[in-house]
C-alpha cells in the first residue's frame, strides 16, 4: 500500500486497518502515532485536508493520546463551519502489534439539531399546555389515566389520577352507553360531566382519539378535556 497521504485504502494488503476504511460509511483515515495520514477513504479526504491545516486540532491530540495509552479515544469535536457549527463523533483505534491507528469520524450535526429542535418543540408543548387551562389526558384499553397534563388537573394531584379509572371523575358515569374514555372513534366537542377532587363538578368539552396497534386494535384513547364553566358547583 502507497504511504502518500490522500491515497484511497481499497482493502489490499488485508489488514485490520484497511478493513475498517473500507467498511466504514463515514471518513476514516489509517494513521501513524505522531499523526500521519498513510490512507483515507474516500469521505475521509476532507478530513485528511482538515487535519493538515490544524482545522480540528482535538483529533491529533486524541491520536497522541491513544498511541500513548494503547487504548481507544473517543470524544465529540466541534468547529465552525460554512453554514454554521459542525458536531464530529470521532474515535480513535490502535490497531493491535501495529504502530498505526484508525480514526474514524461521524457528523452528528443533523442529529444534534434534530436533538434541540424536539427538545425546544417538547418545551413549546409543555408551555402551551400548561398555560392554556385544558386539561390533557390518555387512558389505557381499560380506561385507566397513565398521563396527566397539567398534573395538577381537576384540582387532583397526578398521583391521585395515574392509575385511575377515567370512569371515577365523570359525574353519572352509568349512564352513558359508552364514555368517551373507551371510544374506539374520533370524537370532537362530547360534552361530559366531570368531578373536581373538592367534590364539586364541571361541565368540559371533550375531544379525543384512539391510540391504534400497527394491526389497528384500539390499545387507548388520548384527548383533550376543556372547561365548559369555570365556576364549580356543588353536588
Amino acid at each position: 500500500m502507497s504511504k502518500t497521504p490522500s491515497s484511497e485504502s481499497n482493502a489490499t494488503s488485508g489488514s485490520d486497518g484497511d478493513f475498517l476504511l473500507a467498511g466504514y460509511s463515514g471518513p476514516a483515515l489509517l494513521v501513524q502515532a505522531d499523526g500521519t495520514v498513510l490512507a483515507t477513504n474516500q469521505k475521509g479526504v476532507t478530513l485528511e485536508t482538515l487535519l493538515k491545516f490544524n482545522g480540528a486540532p482535538e483529533i491529533p491530540r486524541m491520536i497522541a493520546h491513544a498511541a500513548k495509552e494503547q487504548t481507544i479515544a473517543a470524544g465529540t469535536v466541534s468547529m465552525r463551519g460554512t453554514r454554521g457549527k459542525v458536531v464530529l463523533e470521532v474515535s480513535v483505534i490502535p490497531l493491535v502489534d501495529q504502530d498505526r491507528l484508525v480514526v474514524l469520524v461521524r457528523d452528528m450535526t443533523m442529529e444534534r439539531n434534530l436533538r434541540s429542535a424536539l427538545a425546544s418543540s417538547r418545551q413549546r408543548y409543555k408551555d402551551m399546555v400548561e398555560v392554556s387551562g385544558d386539561f390533557y389526558w390518555e387512558v389505557d384499553r381499560d380506561g385507566v389515566f397513565q398521563f396527566i397534563s397539567p398534573k395538577d388537573a381537576l384540582g387532583y394531584q397526578a398521583d391521585e389520577l395515574i392509575d385511575r379509572n377515567a370512569a371515577e371523575v365523570v359525574v353519572d358515569a352509568a349512564g352513558y352507553e359508552t364514555l368517551p374514555f373507551h371510544s374506539e372513534q374520533p370524537l370532537e366537542n362530547t360534552y361530559l360531566r366531570l368531578r373536581l377532587a373538592d367534590g364539586s363538578e364541571v361541565d368540559v368539552k371533550l375531544s379525543c382519539r384512539p391510540i391504534l396497534t400497527p394491526r389497528r386494535e384500539v390499545k387507548g384513547v388520548r384527548g383533550v378535556c376543556r372547561i365548559n364553566d369555570q365556576e364549580s358547583r356543588s353536588s
